[in-house]
């Protein structure tokens, strides 16, 4: 329940809500604190005071847009500020809080955030159905040569393209002992287009340590294959053309090594796909071991992985 009465606006309330948003931006609290009460005077706290980027934001959602923890708990714990008020605005502008937050790296929100949200926002099956592809138009640069048009990421697959192992501990510790996850952070579930999950992107990515942390710790099952039919060995060597070739000969290493995926599978894609000479080198000598002889100059030039759309 949000606090409103019917005092006059004083000052003009444009200029009110101009101060206290920029309250919350500096993280001044005293400020948002004296503001905060003023806007109560003439406006409920959970209604929409502007847009960022045509996304429509009430008080709570601009703490929670610039990530600020100690103006989101205020406006949430003291005035009453209603978390499903404000995913009901981010819902008419198509996406969800999880999604601003995971895109952001607002983790300290996330860590305030998370338990108010399974308790309050996953019973609605708006929020248990949507996916959207905001995350991929603003938050992420494209680093794929994927064949896709708009890919519908999920918050948990935000968190895992832009690499942000700390968010992904936390992401994991907190459900590591409870029998439900919400489908937006479950690290198993597959992107609809794709059919690529954290542990594919992370291939894709080539993130040694994200690879190390998702068989480690998350112990996540690695035998999966995308839309297309590609397993983490081809997607690896599919999203690598440009970088650090050291950094994905370790991945690779590890994909055949430690976890024991089939280098044998689709081989003439990875021997296609490889560009450096020590990569080539350990695929055809790996498939030597197992009684293949082949060599990257028998196959023509690789055709990228496409996916119907």
């Amino acid at each position: 329940m949000g606090c409103y009465n019917s005092a006059k606006r004083n000052p003009p309330e444009s200029s009110l809500i101009n101060r206290v948003l920029g309250a919350i931006e500096r993280n001044e609290m005293s400020s948002v604190k004296s503001l905060s009460k003023k806007i109560c005077h003439f406006k409920k706290i959970d209604d929409e005071i502007g847009e960022i980027e045509n996304i429509k934001l009430n008080a709570l959602g601009y703490a929670l847009w610039t990530g600020k923890i100690e103006p989101f708990a205020y406006i949430h714990r003291t005035l009453n500020a209603s978390i499903k008020a404000m995913e009901d605005l981010f819902i008419k502008s198509e996406l969800t809080s999880l999604h601003i937050i995971c895109a952001k790296g607002h983790l300290e929100i996330l860590k305030y955030y998370l338990p108010h949200y399974l308790k309050e926002i996953t019973e609605m099956p708006e929020i248990q159905e949507y996916t959207t592809n905001f995350g991929s138009q603003i938050f992420i640069e494209e680093t794929s040569n994927l064949n896709i048009s708009s890919p519908h990421y999920l918050p948990i697959h935000i968190v895992t393209i832009q690499e942000n192992l700390p968010m992904l501990a936390f992401i994991h510790t907190h459900f590591s002992n409870k029998s439900y996850i919400p489908r937006l952070l479950d690290m198993e579930y597959k992107e609809e287009i794709t059919g690529e999950n954290c542990v594919l992107l992370a291939c894709r990515k080539a993130n040694y340590k994200l690879i190390f942390f998702f068989h480690k710790t998350c112990k996540l099952n690695f035998r999966v294959k995308n839309n297309a039919g590609f397993n983490g060995i081809n997607v690896l060597l599919d999203g690598y053309k440009t970088g650090d070739d050291k950094n994905v000969m370790n991945c690779l290493r590890y994909l055949v090594e430690k976890i024991g995926l089939d280098v044998e599978y689709k081989h003439s894609f990875n021997l296609k796909a490889a560009k450096d000479q020590e990569i080539v080198r350990y695929l055809e000598g790996k498939l030597l071991e197992q009684g293949i002889f082949v060599k990257k100059h028998d196959f023509n030039c690789i055709q990228p992985i496409e996916f119907d759309v």
